[in-house]
């Protein structure tokens, strides 16, 4: 029969192309809430493939399917139990879960009758009560014990400190199971520990309180508003602590609208590889509401994305099974997917490879362009922006190392400080605050107090001001050069850290590199680089430095220690986690200029979104601090001294 396509995007070559959109489209053909979005597709394709999911890699051939039809009476049935349960407008349910079918439905389902509340199920049992108790959420759903995860056990814990969680919902990932190994698994599970109902909160099964509701159609009235918020999406920043963004119907329905005229959907099928995280907004955004407003076919690889077990090793002809046309990833998945190219691979159909969260090293470019035969589009997002901002045009020139034009119906603004005015625009190519304004960004965080100095009132336009730097070029292309609160800044001279890693990712042994500052008394902070080596690949850190000595061309940019590391430490979708590489450096400051201390202990460095970095001293008691205070005082992180 064929997909039906409503919106008919043409794609973007240029500026001309997004100057026509602006000028041409049709606003109201963006759907104005997530629900009326996957039911318009359902009405469209009714019989046509919405979900694929297999558990295993090597499972992909034999996987999970729903249709459009599946899909709609799923997300019916997942409201309508939610609706039984109590949850009305601006309630809030949280999901800790994989990426599960479950997890697709329930988050549509939350957005239809309250809040979704996606979760990272690899955080701590604490960062999760903390997140559960500040988001107030009444609903909880979360998988069963499980072999080889203590997703419920970490849940377990905590489940009894929040106050106001009413309902645990438990997810049975053993469905997704099939044979000897079912029974297996389920006989291991059932000698787990459940978990039952106490006071004021009572533990379901998902099957049990879906089979309860119809899933024909809603049992109650749908009264969402694209004004009204739809999910809350947690996001680290530089300070580690989570802040929760609020974003509504209208953020999520226009960014997935305007970032899909990018693709030529009114002649290419959207069939969507699914492996980034449902917890983030690259993931739950880009492929997964994006995939599912256009009638699109996600293929979700298994609970744990690229980290699953033979998901990489399968990669390629996953593609060519399912003849997957648009890939989302970042850098460093793009990089192990390069090396994991199939001599089998004869007929690879991918239009749409888009990667962001991290700068993307251009020998991976063109490593993955030599295996696919087209460009990573490097684009740039925020959880802030509801997700897309920019993207390389994918019918257009896509310069390297740059983000793309900003998707239509977006304004981005690079501003700087001006005394008199407040804020001026900067000229063409000279750096500034990226800033954006547009129907997609969000409304603010969840906490009053985290709202503080993000927004700009400039030209009577209000503008979030992302913290991050940039310049625009003469051909309107954004290019990111750092993160404000990345600079290293020596002796009163801002060093843009992507100028000193840009050349080590030219070396053909350097898998990862993060430039951060290292406290100085003097000057305020060096520049040192910490660098994780391809796997089988060798330098030493003199080779790297004698490397980079001519490709680094500012003086003061020069490291002054290249610190070679098993591992990078980055977050669950890979980004590079440069505040823990923050902590080690201002951890041997300390211990270097106190190392003569007898009375020091310990040294520790923490980090929190009150204060930044602080190093926390202890020390015998009934000594005196003043010397350790006077030798502190040279830097500019916080301190705190104890016995």
């Amino acid at each position: 029969m064929g997909r039906v396509d409503r919106f008919g995007f043409k794609g973007i070559a240029g500026k001309t192309d997004i100057h026509t959109i602006e000028q041409e489209a049709k606003m109201d053909s963006c759907p104005a809430t997530t629900y009326e979005a996957v039911l318009q597709s359902q009405k469209d394709n009714p019989a046509e493939t919405a979900l694929s999911f297999f558990m295993l890699g090597n499972e992909f051939k034999r996987p999970f399917e729903f249709s459009y039809t599946d899909l709609i009476q799923n997300v019916n049935s997942c409201a309508n139990a939610l609706h039984q349960l109590g949850i009305r407008k601006g309630d809030v349910v949280a999901m800790v879960l994989p990426n599960l079918p479950e997890t697709c439905f329930a988050m549509v389902a939350a957005q239809t009758v309250g809040i979704s509340f996606p979760i990272n199920p690899l955080l701590e049992s604490e960062m999760l009560k903390e997140l559960l108790i500040e988001s107030r959420a009444k609903v909880l759903i979360t998988i069963g014990p499980f072999v080889k995860t203590d997703i419920w056990e970490k849940v377990d814990t905590i489940r009894h400190q929040v106050g106001g969680l009413e309902h645990i919902i438990q997810v049975d990932m053993s469905v997704y199971l099939r044979g000897f190994k079912k029974l297996v698994v389920r006989s291991l599970c059932a000698a787990k520990k459940r978990g039952n109902s106490i006071e004021n909160q009572q533990v379901h099964r998902y099957e049990s309180v879906i089979n309860s509701v119809t899933g024909d159609s809603l049992n109650f009235t749908f009264t969402a508003k694209p004004e009204d918020p739809a999910a809350y999406f947690h996001t680290g920043g530089t300070t580690g602590r989570p802040k929760i963004a609020v974003q509504t119907q209208e953020n999520i329905c226009f960014d997935c609208w305007s970032t899909g005229h990018n693709l030529n959907t009114a002649n290419e099928d959207l069939n969507v590889y699914g492996g980034l995280p449902l917890f983030h907004v690259f993931g739950a955004m880009v492929m997964l509401s994006m995939c599912w407003a256009g009638s699109g076919h996600l293929v979700m690889v298994g609970p744990k994305g690229f980290r699953g077990v033979g998901v990489l090793k399968n990669f390629w002809q996953t593609l060519e099974f399912y003849k997957i046309n648009v890939l989302a990833a970042v850098p460093t998945i793009y990089g192990m997917l390069a090396d994991e190219e199939s001599p089998l691979i004869r007929d690879i159909q991918l239009k749409f490879a888009i990667s962001g969260a991290a700068p993307m090293p251009l020998e991976v470019m063109k490593k993955f362009k030599s295996i696919a035969g087209i460009d990573i589009l490097e684009g740039y997002g925020c959880t802030e922006g509801t997700c897309m901002v920019a993207v390389n045009p994918p019918y257009g020139e896509c310069k390297p190392g740059s983000v793309g034009f900003p998707i239509p119906f977006t304004k981005v603004k690079i501003l700087k400080p001006n005394q008199e005015k407040g804020w001026e625009e900067c000229e063409t190519d000279e750096i500034g605050a990226v800033c954006l304004s547009g129907k997609h960004v969000f409304k603010g965080y969840l906490n009053d107090g985290d709202n503080q100095f993000i927004w700009i009132d400039f030209k009577s336009d209000r503008f979030y001001n992302t913290g991050d730097l940039g310049k625009m070029d003469s051909e309107g292309y954004l290019w990111l050069t750092g993160r404000s609160k990345e600079l290293i800044i020596r002796g009163g001279h801002n060093i843009d850290p992507l100028s000193i890693e840009a050349p080590f990712y030219e070396h053909a042994a350097v898998e990862l590199a993060a430039a951060v500052g290292r406290p100085d008394e003097r000057v305020g902070e060096l520049p040192v680089v910490y660098v994780q080596l391809r796997s089988g690949a060798s330098a030493t850190a003199p080779e790297l430095q004698a490397f980079v000595q001519h490709r680094i061309h500012e003086q003061s940019a020069m490291p002054k220690e290249i610190i070679l590391i098993d591992t990078m430490p980055v977050t669950t979708i890979g980004k590079i986690y440069k505040p823990e590489l923050c902590m080690m450096e201002i951890r041997k400051a300390c211990q270097k200029a106190l190392e003569d201390r007898k009375e020091v202990l310990n040294i520790d460095v923490v980090n929190s979104k009150e204060t930044g970095f602080t190093v926390c001293i202890k020390v015998n008691a009934g000594e005196s601090i003043e010397g350790i205070e006077r030798v502190l005082s040279s830097y500019s992180f916080a301190n705190k001294i104890f016995a």
